[in-house]
């Protein structure tokens, strides 16, 4: 009887150590993770003016080509919808 209970009470120790450990893991992973991230933002804030200004430039300029890229698209949709409202008032609304 207390042998039994003694191995219930080391096998329930023993998954918690489990638990604990897997526990452990998952932040030392989660550590890992966090330090790159730091690294990562020190090397940002480490930048000098003129690459911030670069960067910032770089950006300008895509967000620039993109909003033409668009304009042009959104050009496009609004001629095939009139064109397609034209077709459809015509055919719609002819004598019979």
């Amino acid at each position: 009887m207390r042998i039994r209970k003694l191995t219930t009470s080391l096998t329930g120790a023993v998954d918690l150590i489990n638990g604990i450990e897997r526990e452990i893991e998952g932040r030392q992973a989660l550590v890992g993770k966090l330090q790159k991230d730091v690294k990562r933002y020190t090397k940002l804030a480490a930048l000098k003016k003129d690459e911030v200004e670069a960067v910032a430039q770089s950006l300008r300029g895509e967000i620039q080509r993109e909003e033409r890229r668009s304009f042009w698209r959104h050009v496009a949709l609004n001629a095939f919808f009139f064109i397609l409202g034209i077709l459809a008032s015509y055919f719609l609304l002819r004598p019979p």
